[in-house]
């Protein structure tokens, strides 16, 4: 694996303290990730957060006729307006324990992301591009005018655009278009400050903002939206984070095929030194638009153009920042019992 050394900016070192911060609100409310902090694209990367739809912290908005795939939380603000009918899953608002949970995961999975290794820089608009495995990094705010392609070698390639402290826009009637192998669930978007998704646009990916989220009048999202701090904004939009998704991961000679659609996990094991009849093998497969389909062998196929990443600094940075937020919660009240 090859090791890419890391660039952090002023921008993206405030990133980072603003991930801190979080954690660390998070912690005083005296709930903890469900999780070990796994690296993006793993099965578990996000926790119980991989079960959620939306996150947001003050206010779920709804102006009218959106219909969401996924759980729901708000944590721990209390004025969520989408109603059960348009939500095909379960709604968590307030201290509710299971969206704080899901609150703490998303929050370590977006430190994690934030100081990922930068292996390309984005300049201007987004539109034109073909972007395959990597992690793109802009030191100004993100703009997607237009089409933008991901495509995907093999289903485990991962995508993530930072935006550091910055905002992200994609205007009216924009698309993110994925290709090949690539799915929504291995592309992430890390930004900074707010995001705002134009009218009609179809977008993919976990957008993970550090303040709010806006989804504008009929635009459709692939994945989920998670707005660490602030609110989300919707208005006869359609997300869906629970659509086909397929990971795997080799330790040794076994390699675990974790498959995940509509809430049903599903987990099919091969040991490679007992030979060809183990469990849950699969073939390579896919649908017409070129996206998989079923149980896929990822080991046939070639890894040209993808980008291997060292996630061991931010996987570590999420060890400090829980340790950050403990002490944080702990030294006052040490201080406390000394002065007693």
């Amino acid at each position: 694996m090859s090791v890419f050394s890391v660039r952090l900016s002023s921008r993206s070192a405030l990133a980072a303290l603003g991930a801190v911060a979080v954690s660390a609100l998070v912690m005083l409310t005296g709930v903890n990730p469900a999780h070990a902090a796994d690296a993006p694209g793993d099965a578990e990367f996000l926790g119980t957060a991989e079960d959620y739809v939306i996150i947001a912290a003050a206010t779920i908005t709804e102006t009218s006729g959106s219909a969401v795939e996924g759980d729901v939380a708000l944590y721990t603000g209390t004025d969520q307006q989408l109603l059960a009918g348009q939500v095909d899953g379960e709604i968590h608002v307030g201290t509710d324990a299971a969206g704080g949970i899901a609150m703490a995961d998303a929050t370590t999975a977006y430190g994690i992301v934030a100081l990922a290794p930068v292996t390309g820089e984005i300049v201007a608009n987004l539109a034109g591009g073909v972007y395959l495995a990597g992690v793109y990094h802009s030191a100004t705010s993100l703009l997607l005018d237009g089409t933008m392609e991901i495509h995907g070698v093999t289903a485990d390639d991962v995508f993530i655009f930072q935006a550091s402290t910055e905002s992200l826009t994609v205007l009216a009637g924009s698309r993110v278009v994925l290709t090949g192998l690539a799915q929504a669930c291995n592309v992430y978007w890390q930004v900074g400050s707010s995001a705002t998704i134009g009218s009609n646009a179809e977008f993919a990916g976990t957008l993970m903002a550090y303040s709010d989220i806006a989804a504008q009048t009929g635009a459709t999202i692939e994945g989920r939206l998670i707005a660490l701090t602030g609110e989300v904004t919707l208005d006869d939009n359609t997300i869906d984070s629970q659509t086909l998704c397929v990971r795997t991961s080799t330790v040794g000679t076994v390699t675990t095929t974790t498959t995940r659609e509509n809430g049903e996990v599903a987990v099919a094991v091969v040991d490679s030194s007992e030979g060809s009849g183990g469990t849950g093998g699969g073939d390579t497969t896919g649908s017409s638009s070129g996206r998989p389909t079923g149980l896929l062998n990822t080991g046939s196929l070639a890894r040209t153009g993808a980008v291997a990443v060292d996630y061991s600094l931010p996987l570590t940075a999420a060890a400090i920042i829980g340790f950050l937020g403990l002490a944080l919660v702990l030294a006052p009240r040490l201080l406390r019992r000394r002065q007693d």
